[in-house]
């Protein structure tokens, strides 16, 4: 069996990339309005410490699921990251950390999609 391919993650630790699926986000607007995201062809890498998400891909992809978020897009500021979706009516903010990094929440009750993932994982013997 061949060796999955690793990716180097935050702090320079290596971890293996297990397959490649379709994730279903929950995010919280800047308003408490939660909306869903379905993004395809996402890298999954159980052992990494946290979700990564790309906007660029996430942009790419929201005109492509079921909930008709379309005109996507991130501004970066020199203090903040906006996520901005469906033509601009939805925002969700997150200030950057020291590294220059915006660490995106998802909404209140995404750990089901935890629990979901550790079922799948189970039941595929991972």
């Amino acid at each position: 069996m061949a060796k999955s391919p690793a990716i180097k993650y935050f702090k320079g630790g290596l971890t293996n990339i297990e397959g490649v699926g379709i994730v279903r986000w929950w995010l919280e607007d800047d308003l408490g309005r939660v909306t869903q995201h379905d993004i395809r062809d996402v890298l999954y890498v159980p052992q990494a410490p946290y979700s990564s998400l790309s906007p660029q891909h996430w942009s790419q992809q929201s005109s492509h699921n079921h909930t008709g978020a379309s005109s996507a897009w991130c501004k970066t500021t020199s203090t903040n990251c906006q996520l901005i979706w469906n033509h601009g009516k939805h925002v969700k903010t997150a200030e950057l950390d020291k590294f220059n990094v915006a660490k995106f929440r998802s909404a209140p009750g995404n750990t089901k999609s935890v629990v979901n993932c550790l079922l799948l994982e189970e039941q595929l013997g991972l």
